[in-house]
Order: structure tokens, then sequence, then C-alpha cells
């Protein structure tokens, strides 16, 4: 199995988040030992939200980190698809967050298993998400 972890696992990590770091390590061993091709990824828009947020003394280990990760490109048929999941929420009154559009946009397009503290913000039905979560 794949997954796609999203910005706030991410940033968790790279804060040292003792939970989350053991997380991470035990997917990508049982990732290894189902022998998925790129076992840990996550999208350019959860690079862009980890850069903007990252301070200049964590620029080594976070650049370091990220490269370690598969990276998804957002191209057409990735914005169609958070484009469709937009539409159909906002008929529900339920308004989306453009970026996590694009995160389950992702998931749902490479069959990646989403890993996100922020379960609420990913709604969707055709995407599969990762619990439990460790807890702070």
């Amino acid at each position: 199995m794949a997954y796609l972890i999203d910005s706030d696992v991410l940033i968790w990590h790279l804060r040292g988040h003792e939970p989350t770091v053991q997380l991470l390590r035990a997917l990508a061993q049982r990732s290894r030992e189902e022998e998925a091709v790129s076992p840990l990824g996550c999208s350019v828009i959860s690079v862009f939200e980890v850069r903007v947020g990252m301070h200049p003394e964590e620029k080594a280990s976070t650049e370091k980190f990220l490269s370690a990760l598969e990276r998804y490109p957002v191209g057409e048929v990735i914005a169609q698809r958070a484009a469709d999941y937009y539409r159909a929420f906002a008929k529900q009154g339920i308004t989306l967050h453009i970026a996590d559009l694009i995160i389950a946009a992702t998931a749902a397009e490479y069959g990646l298993t989403l890993v996100s503290y922020n379960r609420e913000h990913f709604p969707m039905e055709d995407i599969q998400v990762y619990k439990p979560m460790p807890g702070f």
C-alpha cells in the first residue's frame, strides 16, 4: 500500500512529534514489506504548505525529508477532479480549502491512502483515509 502524507502530518513529523515520527516509520516499513513502488509521498501542494511555514533553521532538514518522499504533481486531471469535488460539496453548503481539494484529488487519482490528522477536511467518499491516527 502507498500513502499520501498530508501537510499537517509532514509538519508534525518535522517538528519532532514522536507519535507522528513513529507512524511514518511504521507506514514506510509496511509499504516496503508489501513492496509498494512509492511507499510514502505527498502532493506538491503539501511541499508548498510545508515550505511556507518553515523556519530558516529548518531548511536543511526539511529539504532532506521532503526529497525522500515521492512528490505528486498537479496536472489537469487532478485539477478537474478537485473542481468536481468543490462543486459537489458547495451544493451541500460545504466549503473546502483548495489545497485539501487538490490533495484529495491526488489521493483519488493515484489510489493512495491519505494520512491526515484533519479527517474532517476530507469528506470525499472515494478516497481512503488512514486510521487510527496517533494522539497528541
